[in-house]
């Protein structure tokens, strides 16, 4: 926690004037955030509890490139002398231009809001084709082989690890064979509060430090499974979803005929996740909803449902 004279040190690193409020942000999960209000506007400050160099870079690095873009994106305000990060007590710091608007439940949520979202993660996708900094081989691709790997360490961690859960996952996990797709940066973390709305408009995507590089697919499963898919596979907006991202940025065939495969995956992804932070299986959890769901039906009618005209 930082009281008003640390923050003024921190702020002495930037050219936004002098502190009018602040505000720390309760519902961080990774890092320490904190809302600021200056004499010349509102920002965010974050303290990173976690990343190494070469991961903060990569987000940096994503937000310069979405600079000037309609993308709704916090830009990154550099230091005095032009860095991505200042430091305070060992800890790296950045600062963000504050973005209007709020997180929605998901009983508000409309085909509105989820055809805005599909329409600006497209947009995203296509800004970020092709972009290939260095710094992306500081994270993993979300892969069978990776979910293979976080079993093999939970099991060793957790020696009373259930074998139901471990024969689910590799039960699953035979199913998806997915070839080589189009490839680029996810955001990788686009959950309901990392997305904000003004009405039904999308004003803010956050939390861009869970970026990897991957298949683009990934972010589009992404949000099939927490905008899309709860207690059942809400088709309409699969397809709302899918479609307005097409506008945006076409799949290719292959891509297409693999989306049920990858929605899998990366609910498997996250359902390992969970249990890695010792997280009890239920049927309550989102992933594990998506599992049963997706097994409920076949990749056929998945297909069918969703690019039928």
């Amino acid at each position: 926690m930082l009281n008003k004279k640390q923050i003024e040190e921190i702020l002495d690193s930037y050219a936004i004037g002098k502190i009018v409020d602040f505000k720390f942000i309760k519902n961080g999960f990774m890092h320490s955030h904190y809302f600021l209000q200056t004499d010349t506007g509102f920002f965010v400050l974050r303290i990173y509890e976690a990343r190494t160099d070469d991961e903060a870079l990569l987000e940096a690095k994503v937000l310069k490139r979405l600079d000037n873009t309609n993308i709704p994106i916090p830009n990154m305000i550099p230091t005095d002398t032009g860095k991505y990060f200042t430091e305070y007590k060992q800890k790296r710091v950045a600062l963000f231009y504050f973005l209007p608007g709020k997180d929605i439940e998901e009983k508000q949520v409309t085909l509105t809001h989820i055809k805005n979202l599909g329409c600006v993660l497209g947009k995203l996708h296509k800004e970020l084709t092709g972009f290939k900094p260095k710094e992306i081989n500081s994270k993993n691709d979300y892969t069978v082989v990776y979910i293979k790997k976080i079993l093999e360490k939970i099991k060793k961690e957790h020696t009373d690890f259930p074998v139901y859960h471990e024969k689910i996952i590799l039960e699953n996990l035979k199913k998806i064979d997915i070839p080589t797709l189009p490839k680029g940066i996810n955001h990788g973390d686009m959950f309901g509060d990392n997305v904000l709305f003004v009405g039904s408009d999308v004003t803010g995507v956050l939390d861009f430090d869970d970026c990897y590089y991957g298949n683009f697919l990934g972010d589009l499963s992404r949000g099939l499974i927490y905008w899309c898919i709860g207690d059942f596979i809400d088709f309409q907006k699969c397809k709302c979803f899918v479609q307005a991202y097409i506008e945006q940025r076409s799949l290719n065939e292959e891509e297409i005929d693999y989306l049920y495969e990858q929605t899998l995956l990366i609910a498997l992804v996250h359902a390992v996740h969970l249990l890695e932070d010792e997280e009890n299986w239920t049927e309550e959890l989102r992933p594990i909803k998506v599992i049963n769901n997706l097994n409920k039906i076949t990749k056929e009618e998945f297909y069918s449902r969703i690019f039928s005209k």
